[in-house]
């Protein structure tokens, strides 16, 4: 049986980029963003804003390129990662989840060869860094928020990267992602109506007063394992060597890939900061406690 020519389907026109983000860093993830939908670059901005570079040295890495467009269905936003599709919604604010989430898992894992990397969050006030480390839903974005309310300057709510060699801290600063538990407690942070998604606020740090650290900051001073219980009162419980490391060793990001370089940064880590379980009961609390340590630790170093 004779079969005719086969018609391909007609090409898709590229897309017109209503706006492109420029350049993007966080640690060594090297990213740029383009945008169809006209308008959904103001959902997209207080996400990015942190990340966009006005060095442009991107020649070392090889970027990603994140695309947010239209469906082919013309109704759907899709977010694409060099091609690949990591959500579809109707609204590009519906897909912000999905790009934070690619963005973190990309820094870590592009950085991790470089830095000692810790699930926590950091802020300074007075020279002094105050980290949080600790697992999901302990409170450490939470605190951290409320620290910088109280006017610490920002680093990061994700992941804490330590440069091996010299214990400095790069920042991470992400926006702050506020989970619904945290919202009654920073009423000033609620978004227009309709301007977020539902799960979460995402939080630029000036929104809280703070200022956002830019270059590296001192190692850490205290270094504290946050756990939130409701109903608790809120207390600072020491913690000793042993246990201090075995606690950061295991917030830490691929932990197995160099156990003997990891171990190493966190028993000096340990060394020279006051280490704490930070029992939660309430912010105030909380922020009460890291703010008297800060002070005692100023003394000591005097």
């Amino acid at each position: 049986m004779l079969l005719g020519p086969r018609l391909d389907p007609a090409p898709t026109a590229p897309p017109t980029w209503a706006w492109r983000s420029g350049p993007c860093g966080a640690l060594d993830h090297r990213f740029e963003v383009l945008v169809e939908p006209a308008g959904a670059a103001r959902e997209l901005l207080p996400v990015l804003a942190p990340f966009q570079r006005r060095d442009r040295d991107t020649t070392a890495y090889v970027p990603v390129t994140y695309e947010v467009r239209h469906d082919p269905d013309g109704v759907h936003v899709q977010l694409h990662a060099d091609g690949e599709v990591l959500g579809t919604s109707r609204s590009a604010r519906d897909l912000l989840g999905a790009l934070c989430w690619h963005i973190n898992r990309s820094v870590i894992e592009r950085s991790v060869g470089r830095y000692h990397l810790m699930h926590a969050a950091a802020a300074t006030r007075a020279g002094i860094t105050v980290v949080l480390a600790a697992d999901m839903e302990s409170g450490k974005t939470t605190t951290v928020a409320g620290l910088l309310r109280s006017g610490f300057d920002y680093v990061t709510d994700e992941a804490v990267a330590i440069d091996p060699s010299s214990g400095w801290v790069t920042p991470f600063p992400k926006t702050l992602s506020l989970d619904r538990g945290s919202w009654g407690l920073f009423p000033e942070c609620r978004p227009p109506a309709g301007g977020f998604p539902r799960r979460q606020w995402f939080v630029p740090p000036h929104h809280l007063g703070a200022r956002i650290e830019s270059a590296p900051v001192p190692p850490p001073r205290i270094i504290l394992f946050p756990k939130y219980r409701a109903g608790s009162t809120t207390e600072v419980v020491p913690v000793g060597p042993a246990e201090a490391v075995h606690e950061l060793a295991r917030m830490t990001f691929h932990f197995a890939r160099d156990p003997r370089r990891n171990l190493d940064v966190a028993a000096r880590l340990v060394r020279h900061a006051t280490v704490a379980h930070l029992r939660i009961g309430s912010l105030d609390g909380a922020v009460d406690a890291v703010e008297e340590l800060l002070s005692q630790r100023i003394l000591e170093d005097l």
